[in-house]
């Protein structure tokens, strides 16, 4: 097996009527290689912009933490978020601004969640938080509560040019209640993230709800 950096040696024999005169050893420089394919492999799952993994980076690990969930039979929570207001922004401050609110709200993200839970810019304006081991109901509610809060600390320092405001919907799956792939908790959190939208728009107010 080649090392992970350095150089890479071969050596290649030298035959002489079937005799074996000698041998040229090759070497190689394989670092820059090896970075380049990481950084390659890096690129495919993780969202340009924010740093937090796109859309097929949480698929292939949501995927793979819902197996284990299967298995194990241990409840998680899939939190669906979307800004509020950024069109707003891009019409107002320009889309530079735009992208600093996007950038702002994973920097909000990272804060509150844990090394083991799933992070995501699924496109656009939309993320998405999937947190392991959430057996109860309160615990989802807890991390629905962690980001607004968060996120009511950063939109009440002064001297900002725009709020930052987030609708959020949450669904906690229980393997041993059911079964459902990926796509399928996806569609059920924004359907829950949808209505605390169409309730906030109404009302002014966000309430949470887990089912």
């Amino acid at each position: 097996m080649a090392p992970r950096g350095g150089s890479a040696s071969t050596a290649v024999r030298l035959r002489e009527n079937g005799v074996i005169r000698g041998a040229v050893s090759v070497a190689r420089d394989v670092t820059e290689l090896r970075i380049a394919r990481d950084a390659i492999e890096t690129a495919a799952v993780q969202d340009e912009m924010t740093g937090l993994l796109n859309r097929r980076g949480f698929l292939e690990r949501a995927a793979s933490s819902l197996r284990l969930a299967d298995r194990t039979k241990r409840s998680l929570a899939l939190v669906y978020m979307d800004l509020n207001g950024l069109k707003s922004i891009n019409d107002r401050l320009g889309h530079a601004v735009g992208d600093r609110a996007l950038v702002e709200f994973a920097d909000v993200l990272r804060g509150v969640t844990r090394s083991t839970d799933h992070v995501a810019r699924l496109g656009g304006d939309e993320y998405v938080v999937l947190a392991l081991d959430c057996p109860t109901e309160a615990d989802v509610m807890m991390v629905q509560r962690r980001i607004l809060s968060a996120v009511a600390k950063r939109t009440g320092m002064p001297d900002r040019t725009y709020a930052l405001s987030v609708s959020v919907g949450a669904i906690r799956y229980q393997p041993e209640q059911r079964q459902a792939t990926i796509d399928q908790l996806l569609f059920e959190a924004d359907a829950k993230m949808y209505e605390a939208k169409q309730l906030r728009r109404h009302n002014g107010t966000q309430r949470l709800a887990v089912i």
